[in-house]
C-alpha cells in the first residue's frame, strides 16, 4: 500500500499539528490521564488521516461480461440521464457514494472495454 502524493501536504501539516498538541499537552500538565487521552485522540485521527489518503493494491480479474467499478464505495444509482454539459444524448449515469473510510483514488483502465 502507498500513499496518494497529493496528500503529502495534509499529511505533513497533521503530524505537525499532532507533535506540538501533543508536546503541548504534556508540556502543560503533568496528569498522566489528560496526555493519554490526548495521545490516544490524536493518533486515531493522524491513523484517519494516513487511510483517506491510502491507495491499496489491487488485483482485478477482468472477465467477460463483467463491470469494475472505478471507484470504491457503494453504489446508489444507476440511471438514465440527459447528459447536457459534455455530450448532446442520453447517458447512464453510475453514483457512487464514498464514506470517508472508502478509499478516494478513481482508477481507470488501460484498455477500453467498451460502453454501457
Amino acid at each position: 500500500m502507498t500513499l496518494h502524493r497529493e496528500g503529502t501536504p495534509t499529511i505533513l501539516l497533521v503530524s505537525a499539528v499532532v507533535v506540538l498538541i501533543n508536546a503541548g499537552v504534556c508540556y502543560a500538565t503533568a496528569n498522566s490521564l489528560v496526555m493519554g487521552l490526548t495521545l490516544l485522540i490524536t493518533i486515531s485521527f493522524w491513523i484517519f488521516i494516513l487511510s483517506f489518503f491510502r491507495i491499496p493494491s489491487r488485483v482485478h480479474t477482468i472477465q467477460e461480461g463483467a463491470v469494475v467499478a472505478p471507484a470504491d464505495g457503494e453504489v446508489v444509482v444507476i440511471e438514465e440521464v440527459q447528459a447536457d454539459e459534455y455530450f448532446s444524448d442520453r447517458r447512464i449515469q453510475v453514483s457512487i457514494f464514498m464514506s470517508p473510510l472508502n478509499v478516494h483514488v478513481n482508477r481507470k483502465s488501460s484498455k477500453r472495454r467498451g460502453t454501457l
